[in-house]
């Protein structure tokens, strides 16, 4: 894969033998690499050099790889580094825990070459994108500022570059899946129609601005942002995932909120990003806490999370994938109605039912795959 630039890979495992496979790898993939035995050699190395990814064993001496981790992730300078965990141990709650403390993935020993390139890949890759995502909204600022006193001009062009770079990243989650396409389009409909019926009632009226509905429905596609991540063989599979995978794939909530996270450290107060944080880490929750990934209950639940959790299982249950048929309309309106109370805000459901015709006309128009 090429990045137009050198890749530095920096390697840190206790293990003599390991660092050099590991080395003998990058070298093979063309990347550049630097060797260290611990965690806390690998700490002293990020303050003189740069590096664009860190391979990081699990159990190293006076510094372990978790802890390592959790030092990198808290320094404001590091914690956009991507970082795969290694470990001889192949368990699902250690995978889990890494994720949650802000790894990038997890492989374990002994190290298959194809399997380790295309992980570093991906890794490298998804950097690359949030790179380029930083630089495209720095270098509109800054043209923002050059054109200061041309409100009108500056308005729309901030517009439109929010948007692109939106549509940009949710992009990314179409490649990885062909069938994210229309979906994205979709629900990005559902979720305004929604939340403006919403906006109609007294209780919502002062919440659902037209501001905010706006960035609803223009942060919607980066809900499943966070799948950029998921591996291939889960993320494509086409029968039923086990336990392991399933919980693998819902990491894919965590692994987007985080994604947009880094991106509004450039950008605080960015009420796109904020509602795309909203929308990314909570639109698997449910209204009884039992979703994920943090069981989250009732209106502790952002709004925007609660539009998207209905739009999202509706648009799932009238498309056909490759492990079902599309659900007759009828079927995904019972379906829903039992959730009320339990996986959706009864108030959504509510919304849904005064305006059920205008999602058939959607899903009409933007026609299930």
């Amino acid at each position: 894969m090429d990045f137009g630039r050198p890749i530095h890979i920096l390697i840190a495992d206790d293990l003599d033998a390991n660092r050099r496979l590991l080395s003998e790898i990058c070298k093979l993939l063309s990347y550049e690499s630097t060797a260290v035995a611990d965690g806390q050699q690998v700490l002293d190395i990020l303050e003189k050099q740069d590096f664009d990814l860190i391979l990081l064993d699990m159990r190293m001496p006076i510094k372990d790889g978790l802890q390592t981790l959790l030092e990198i992730k808290a320094d404001h300078r590091f914690k956009n580094i991507p970082i795969v965990m290694i470990s001889a141990e192949n368990e699902q709650a250690k995978v889990t825990e890494c994720i949650r403390l802000g790894a990038d993935d997890y492989i374990t020993k002994p190290f298959r070459p194809t399997f380790l390139e295309a992980r570093i890949n991906s890794c490298l890759q998804k950097k690359l994108w949030q790179d380029e995502v930083i630089k495209h909204a720095e270098e509109t600022t800054v043209t923002n500022t050059r054109l200061e006193g041309q409100v009108a001009i500056q308005t729309r062009q901030l517009e439109s570059a929010q948007q692109a770079t939106i549509f940009a990243l949710a992009k990314l989650a179409e490649y990885r899946d062909s069938a994210t396409g229309g979906h994205i389009i979709r629900m990005a409909a559902y979720s305004e129609v929604l939340a403006r019926q919403l906006a109609s009632t007294m209780q919502y009226r002062n919440v659902l601005t037209e501001d905010y509905i706006a960035a609803i429905f223009e942060a919607s596609p980066l809900h499943d942002i966070g799948k950029v991540s998921i591996p291939d063989h889960i993320l494509l599979k086409p029968g039923k995932l086990t336990v392991e995978e399933f919980e693998v794939m819902k990491s894919h909530a965590m692994l987007g909120e985080q994604l947009l996270q880094s991106v509004q450290q450039q950008f605080p107060g960015n009420q796109f990003i904020e509602i795309g944080i909203d929308i990314a880490g909570g639109h698997h929750e449910k209204w009884d806490g039992s979703g994920y990934p943090r069981g989250l209950k009732g209106t502790d639940i952002p709004i925007a999370a609660r539009i998207l959790a209905l739009a999202d299982v509706y648009d799932a249950l009238v498309s056909k994938r490759v492990y079902k048929e599309a659900f007759e309309i009828g079927l995904v309106k019972q379906i829903i109605l039992d959730g009320k109370g339990k996986h959706f805000d009864p108030d959504v459901v509510d919304a849904f039912l005064a305006i059920e015709d205008r999602f058939a006309h959607i899903l009409k128009m933007n026609s299930a795959t």
